[in-house]
């Protein structure tokens, strides 16, 4: 048996909950009435925003926030969040400005070549690039 209580294991801050909830693209009307609950709160954002780097969920806590609760949400916080997506967003335009040059090499070679992952995904699932962070590029390359 375990030494753990139900009770202790089923909660969780108010931080970690906002960043599971927030890490979605699509949020419920459910979702929205707990995060105001939760934005009700006395929060510790250094934690929010340690968390969503960590997690590398930062640009949909970004556009979560921004799009649903932007009055609920400390200026500086959001400012905060702005700057490491106004980052994040060059850098994955990078990534995927790259990622064209090496599949136009490698088509005129006749290689084929399958991106996956990173802003490819990104681009599938969201239709934007800039909400997920990508550290570099995975390709399949044909033999």
């Amino acid at each position: 048996m375990s030494n753990y209580s139900t009770r202790s294991v089923n909660k969780i801050s108010p931080e970690l909950e906002l960043n599971i909830i927030c890490s979605r693209f699509e949020i419920s009307e459910g979702q929205k009435t707990k995060v105001d609950n939760i934005l009700a709160q006395h929060l510790n954002w250094d934690k929010i925003i340690t968390h969503s780097i960590y997690h590398k969920t930062l640009p949909l806590l970004h556009r979560n926030l921004t799009l649903f609760f932007k009055e609920k949400v400390p200026s500086e916080v959001l400012n905060t969040l702005s700057s490491h997506q106004k980052l994040n967003s060059i850098h994955n335009i990078t990534i995927a400005g790259t990622l064209i040059q090496i599949h136009d090499v490698l088509s005129r070679e006749n290689i084929s070549v399958l991106p996956v992952k990173g802003v490819t995904l990104a681009k599938k699932l969201y239709n934007d690039t800039s909400l997920r962070i990508c550290s570099d590029l995975d390709i399949l390359v044909e033999r």
